[in-house]
């Protein structure tokens, strides 16, 4: 559908319509980008009730593009889209509350717009959700429901979910023991880059604990950690590690265990 059609579809009141030009003055696409004339499609649409317009005009008052700032309008926003079933507004919803951000914080509201959302799917709201069963934040501690909702994250990709499951499994919290699951997530998680899944690798690797001892991988994870800024990892390669003659990673004293990581299961 053109330009036209479209002004023409909002003009006598399509919502939809004045959803999409928001979108498209937004990215640019077929018209000059103009953040005012997308904010102004977005509210019409907005105040007609469509959800996903409120979401995108929250996004604005988030971020003070093409408006000034104001935290408390984009939580005003994100509860109309929320209460519209949008999962990604329930999402941002709760991470409002969860933080304070335009509202009074309220861990309670917080978990409960995080539930709502990853009954969706989502998998951000699944892994915060299950963050606060682990630590009791706005619901009771429940092992277990922590476990689950790691797990709906984890197996979408999302790699915080992965280590923390594979956490769970190593712990035994909420399941149990799998040393195979634990180092086949922690694995999953660190090859999508997450700096403190690779530094528990290489922990895994020096120690010998789930794994047969390698130091050679243990450096290979803990490099990768420490590139990103991981101080756990730096200081591992610095004070345990050293290069051969090959340039490649040995450790430093053939008979070195690493008894302050083989004692914790608990890595960070």
């Amino acid at each position: 559908m053109n330009i036209q059609k479209l002004e023409q579809l909002a003009a006598q009141g399509d919502k939809e319509a004045q959803y999409n030009l928001g979108v498209l003055y937004h990215n640019g696409k077929g018209v000059a980008q103009d953040f005012e004339k997308s904010i102004l499609y977005f509210k019409t649409a907005a105040d007609q009730g469509f959800a996903k317009a409120q979401f995108n005009l929250a996004v604005y008052y988030t971020t003070g593009e093409g408006v000034p700032q104001d935290l408390e309008e984009a939580a005003r926003w994100y509860d109309l889209a929320a209460k519209g079933g949008l999962s990604n507004a329930q999402y941002q919803l709760a991470m409002c509350y969860s933080y304070g951000r335009g509202v009074p914080q309220c861990y309670n509201t917080a978990a409960n717009y995080f539930k709502k959302a990853a009954k969706q799917g989502d998998a951000h709201s699944q892994y915060n959700l299950a963050v606060y069963y682990t630590y009791g934040k706005g619901v009771d501690r429940d092992p277990l429901k922590a476990f689950e909702w790691y797990n709906a994250s984890a197996i979408q990709g999302f790699a915080n979910a992965q280590y923390q499951l594979a956490l769970c499994y190593q712990n035994g919290e909420g399941v149990a023991v799998d040393y195979g699951m634990a180092i086949e997530f922690c694995r999953q998680a660190a090859n999508q880059g997450l700096a403190n899944a690779q530094y528990h690798m290489g922990a895994c690797f020096e120690s010998g604990q789930m794994v047969q001892q390698d130091f050679a991988a243990a450096a290979s994870w803990y490099q990768m950690a420490a590139n990103q800024g991981n101080e756990k990892a730096r200081e591992a390669l610095a004070t345990r590690f050293e290069k051969d003659m090959y340039g490649k990673w040995v450790a430093k004293y053939d008979n070195f265990y690493a008894s302050e990581t083989g004692d914790s299961n608990n890595y960070s």
